[in-house]
């Protein structure tokens, strides 16, 4: 597999997933419209596992085998957390109305984006543990990796019971997800041996994570009140 070639087809299925993302978390539909709640239970039923399966086909796609685990995390922070301070501290001082408030967003970009002054950062967070877990991961024969891509579907099962602080809880529920994406990076060259592969490697993400998002029955909008009970 050469992991410098441009796959079209990665690239249209990152930019439907992109448009669903910014359609779950839109602002301009009120929830007044008959068909809101349809649609809003619809997007949120798959678009950040979407967005979770190409990141980890991306992921395993351009890793080095021969990469040095130190080196590859380093190489991943000097990308990830600038980008992901540089949003919060942005959001943190045009959300803040007092010292004491700006403050307390600025802990929960470390401690719980989800509390923090823009939520959808959880996701860089999230992300950026799996590139620290990667090199260990695609070190494991495909066996032991679909073992483990059976066992945490188990544990993203009950996702709800772990605690959101340090994006425990997103961090578990998203691992099927990503290791899912790595599955089929490994099976890349086999997918392109399909003579119509274009619509196959389409349709094998999308298809893989709503069957993964029902099996979780994480099929509804979060309710993010609660959350402030935690403090």
């Amino acid at each position: 597999m050469n992991k410098k070639e441009r796959l079209p087809i990665v690239d249209i299925l990152t930019i439907i997933a992109t448009i669903l993302v910014v359609m779950g978390h839109h602002k301009f539909l009120r929830n007044d419209i008959s068909w809101y709640p349809i649609y809003d239970k619809i997007i949120y039923s798959f678009h950040m596992g979407f967005f979770m399966v190409i990141s980890g086909f991306l992921v395993r796609y351009s890793f080095p085998e021969d990469c040095h685990w130190v080196s590859y995390v380093c190489r991943k922070a000097k990308k990830f957390i600038p980008a992901y301070f540089t949003v919060g501290l942005l959001a943190a001082l045009i959300s803040s109305q007092s010292i004491g408030t700006f403050v307390h967003n600025i802990l929960m970009l470390v401690v719980c984006p989800v509390l923090g002054p823009i939520q959808i950062i959880w996701y860089i967070y999230v992300l950026f543990m799996y590139y620290c877990l990667a090199p260990f991961l695609f070190k494991l024969t495909p066996k032991y990796r679909y073992s483990l891509f059976a066992i945490s579907l188990v544990f993203a099962s009950f996702s709800v019971f772990f605690t959101p602080f340090f994006c425990i809880r997103s961090f578990i529920r998203m691992m099927p997800f990503f290791l899912l994406g790595s599955h089929i990076a490994d099976n890349y060259k086999k997918f392109q041996a399909i003579s119509d592969r274009t619509i196959f490697l389409a349709g094998v993400p999308f298809v893989a994570f709503v069957i993964v998002s029902i099996i979780l029955n994480n099929n509804a909008k979060p309710n993010r009140l609660w959350y402030g009970k935690l403090l």
